[in-house]
Order: C-alpha cells, then structure tokens, then sequence
C-alpha cells in the first residue's frame, strides 16, 4: 500500500514537471516572437 502511493506522488510529481516545463517553454517561444515584433517596429 506504502510502495502504491509513493509511485502516485512520483507519477504526480513527473506530470507536475512536464506540464511546467511546457508552459515555461511557450512563455519563452511567445517573449521571443515579442521581442521580434518590437524589433521589427523599431527598425
């Protein structure tokens, strides 16, 4: 039963991090295409 919810907090855990890493990822892709467009602006 111990061993069964250590492996659901693991799994929780995992899933945790990856939806992070994806949604700091498309802040980081939408900051760029910001940092294009005002470039292209002030050009």
């Amino acid at each position: 039963l111990n061993l069964k919810k250590m492996v659901k907090m693991i799994d929780a855990k995992r899933v945790k991090y990856s939806i992070n890493r994806k949604i700091s990822t498309f802040i980081q892709f939408r900051n760029n295409i910001f940092r294009k467009l005002l470039i292209a602006f002030a050009n």
